[in-house]
């Protein structure tokens, strides 16, 4: 019996972390990707760290979704209707207000113009977590011969709510991230080069500080500002001679700042 049980819980916990690295590993390529990377990255810490701030983000409005469907519940239903509007509006208070010091904290830029991303985030995961609570009330069957077909579509909107979620953080969340806790901002850098080694119509982008995307031990990809227009570069780390960081910013700040 307890080795069954450990056998299940290890079996669940293999599982887990394998969903959790195809997350992060999701989020990081969709992010370098999205500014230039040709190729997808594999087996880094940079993944487990982007899954983690994932969970960290969407575990917040998800669980207070949850809560809030176990509160209905539990509600006679006849004082439902007017303590479920009492129960939401505490609930989306108290929950945004948390989310948001948290959000203050792990963001590069966290201005009242970028909210709205936030609050698009917080309220699509807390609804969704209040949708598969319900979902999920209704139980599963015993075997595979008991499932219809509410199960295999339920199973489908979850998969659909979680790719979603993912895609979101990936391309408005994790590029405004601190790099120091895994996510995608950039280090505003000054890199010196052997003019020598690159065309003349490269080294001018090089001249004023660049965004830093991603690093390796060979490799450094880097934006360049060309105007207002974001140039992707990638730099062989036997061409630089220096690099001078600067500052941390946010890859949705825009090139002409």
């Amino acid at each position: 019996m307890l080795q069954k049980l450990l056998d299940e819980r290890g079996l669940l916990i293999a599982l887990a972390g394998l969903v959790l690295y195809i997350i992060g590993f999701v989020v990081v390529n969709v992010h370098l990707i999205s500014y230039g990377a040709t190729e997808p990255s594999f087996l880094r810490a940079r993944h487990a760290a982007a899954a983690v701030l994932f969970l960290a983000v969407t575990a917040v409005p998800f669980t207070i979704g949850l809560l809030f469907r176990r509160e209905y519940s539990s509600i006679p239903e006849a004082r439902r209707f007017d303590r479920v509007w009492i129960s939401l509006t505490v609930t989306l208070i108290v929950g945004f207000v948390t989310w948001v010091g948290i959000m203050n904290i792990l963001l590069v830029d966290p201005t009242y113009e970028n909210i709205r991303s936030e609050s698009l985030y917080f309220l699509a995961v807390l609804f969704s977590g209040i949708l598969l609570g319900f979902s999920a009330a209704r139980g599963w069957p015993n075997s595979l011969d008991g499932l219809h077909l509410y199960d295999f579509s339920r199973v489908i909107i979850w998969l659909v709510l979680l790719v979603g979620a993912v895609m979101w953080f990936s391309t408005h969340l994790y590029p405004r991230f601190r790099p120091g806790l895994g996510g995608g901002a950039a280090w505003l850098a000054r890199v010196y080069v052997e003019e020598s080694t690159f065309p003349s119509h490269i080294v001018p982008l090089l001249t004023s500080p660049v965004r830093i995307v991603d690093r390796s031990n060979s490799v450094l990809r880097v934006l360049a500002c060309d105007g207002k227009r974001e140039r992707s570069l990638e730099l062989n780390s036997d061409e630089i001679r220096a690099l001078e960081t600067l500052r941390v910013v946010s890859m949705h700040e825009p090139c002409d700042r």
